[in-house]
């Protein structure tokens, strides 16, 4: 038998300490010092980023898994795997060792092999800001603080602006509470809502899962210490016209009396005008949310101001603007978002259903808008292509939506539409209303449906109309301002599915198919298998009328038209 080649020999590697079942009788030592000397590269990384040093240092999520090998990971470093090699998420196999809540045997383990990676260099980015990564990475003490030591830096923040000593109120952990005040924590740093530790400690402590779950008495304690180090409940905020994502000062007893009466989402205190647009719920009513962005606008004690932002972006963190906002190119909102004038995006727009909460109060224009979450504008929708709402727990809403497509995918739109092409809620039906496959045939380029996105391109492209742009005097922020919220790739923590098929018992089922097949032809009822046959036939061919109508592909389509490839067919002459 051959060896095997350097990439098959690198698969198998890296297939062997993803697969957890397979630690136990074939991770060893011994195993990988034979597929390094069959060629394995053991830097190699799979789809994730990730090599064989962070899938092997991996502590288990389940009672039912094994436990990492410490001589496995040295086996590993012996053969020249890299201790400080990123994934996709920017992570060393340092903070992949370490667990969150592990149990003493699995403590004990990460300890050990911790120890083992900063014995060969292994460190912790300082400048890593994902939320599971860095100083971020939340666990016991003794592992938390074998993190610190290894370069994770104890005042950096992540995407929302929060830093560690937030998230370690926001759960509730007095000892790493406390070893980050030792360690030199900012005891009233204010995250993108305003917030200071404290005060998200306070807010958390009254969520119903803390008493659910029992864990009052740590978030007590962490209070106790954090007050004890001189940490308060909230700071002033100071308005920053020149950050349009630094926190925006509110006066919260002007804002009680400008809602007059009208209830957020929320009971707790408001710190910033940012975190009242998270507690902007319409709760079916979208005219509601509104009225109350539209009495907060009154009392904000500005300006308004016309900002301008380099895109594309992805918004991570809750973002509030008093004025009327200009993006050029595409804009991604990731949470919640509240502007009191209107909003030109020359590109795309995408929110992200469930954790967006999305209210305009003038008028949105932009190439196209794909909603799958909470969307309240008071003005008009201008959209230059299409206008998409999916998923059915939530409202798109306007007083008047025009665009060349409007298709309702179990999506409820509040506005009168103006549409070339308007597919409704019931009509659409998810895409398999009558008519509706053909009639998406007719209007979209076949690039835009499931399985056929590789098609070649057409020669000729249509002529797109260009977005009209009002003319308006913007103020331009500068690029290290817009760096915040700069298109990342969107993180994919998700494994994929087993796909691999038993294909020698598919092939015994057919063969055993085929054997009873023949009995029924070679039987004296010859009429009744002719009949068996030609219902078949009938249904095979049903299935393959099936096959046949592929669904619009939601992700191609708005991907073509950020990207101003053509997605209508060109109208015959």
């Amino acid at each position: 038998m051959s060896a095997k080649s350097n990439s098959d020999a690198t698969q198998a590697l890296l297939s062997l300490c993803e697969a957890k079942s397979r630690w136990k009788n074939e991770l060893t030592p011994e195993a990988v010092k034979k597929a390094v000397a069959e060629g394995a590269d053991v830097n190699a990384g799979n789809k994730y980023g990730q090599t064989a040093l962070h899938l092997a240092v991996q502590s288990p999520y389940t009672k039912g898994e094994p436990l990492p090998s410490v001589d496995v990971v040295r086996a590993l470093i012996e053969a020249g795997a890299d201790v400080n090699a990123r994934d996709a998420h920017q992570q060393t196999p340092l903070i992949h060792a370490v667990s969150y809540e592990p149990d003493k045997a699995s403590e004990d383990r990460a300890l050990e092999i911790i120890r083992v990676l900063r014995a060969a260099g292994g460190k912790v980015p300082s400048e890593v800001t994902d939320r599971s990564g860095g100083a971020f990475r939340l666990s016991t003490e003794a592992l938390y603080r074998e993190v610190l030591d290894a370069g994770a830096t104890v005042n950096v923040r992540d995407d929302s602006g929060q830093t560690p000593l937030h998230r370690a109120m926001g759960v509730g952990k007095p000892e790493l509470v406390k070893l980050l005040l030792e360690r030199g924590a900012d005891v009233n740093a204010i995250d993108g809502l305003g917030r200071t530790p404290l005060g998200v400690g306070l807010r958390t402590k009254e969520e119903v899962w803390v008493a659910h779950n029992k864990r009052t008495p740590g978030f007590v304690a962490a209070i106790n210490a954090l007050e004890a180090a001189g940490g308060k409940a909230s700071v002033p905020i100071q308005h920053d016209p020149t950050d349009p994502f630094a926190p925006f000062p509110i006066d919260e007893a002007a804002l009680t009396k400008a809602l007059a009466g009208k209830k957020l989402s929320f009971k707790h205190a408001v710190s910033s005008a940012q975190e009242l647009a998270t507690g902007l719920h319409s709760f079916g009513d979208p005219s509601d949310a509104l009225d109350k962005l539209e009495a907060v606008s009154d009392v904000l004690g500005v300006e308004e101001r016309t900002v301008r932002l380099k895109g594309p972006l992805t918004l991570k963190r809750v973002f509030f603007h008093h004025g009327d906002l200009e993006v050029d190119g595409d804009l991604e909102i990731q949470k919640p978002f509240a502007v009191t004038g209107d909003v030109i995006v020359h590109g795309v727009v995408r929110d992200a259903g469930n954790d967006s909460l999305v209210n305009i109060l003038g008028d949105l224009k932009c190439h196209a808008l794909y909603t799958d979450g909470e969307f309240s504008v008071g003005g008009d929708i201008e959209a230059r292509d299409v206008v998409l709402g999916y998923y059915n727990d939530h409202i798109l809403s306007a007083d008047t939506i025009r665009a060349k497509v409007v298709i309702e995918d179990e999506h409820a739109v509040d506005a009168t539409v103006e549409a070339e092409h308007h597919f409704d809620i019931d009509t659409y039906a998810q895409g398999y209303g009558d008519g509706v496959a053909d009639d998406l045939r007719a209007i979209f380029v076949d690039q835009v449906f499931e399985g056929e996105t590789d098609k070649p391109e057409e020669e000729e492209s249509e002529d797109e109309e260009e977005l009209d742009e009002e003319d308006s005097e913007v103020e331009d922020i500068d690029d290290g301002d817009s760096d915040e919220v700069d298109d990342e790739d969107s993180d994919d923590d998700e494994a994929d599915d087993d796909g691999d098929s038993d294909d020698d018992e598919a092939d015994d089922d057919e063969d055993s198919d085929d054997d009873e097949a023949d009995d029924d032809e070679d039987s004296d009822d010859d009429e009744e298998a002719s009949d068996d046959e030609d219902s078949d036939d009938d249904e095979a061919d049903d299935d393959d009328d099936e096959e046949e109508t592929p669904q619009l592909d939601r992700g191609a389509l708005f991907d073509r038209i950020s990207k101003g490839l053509p997605v209508f067919r060109k109208a015959k002459k």
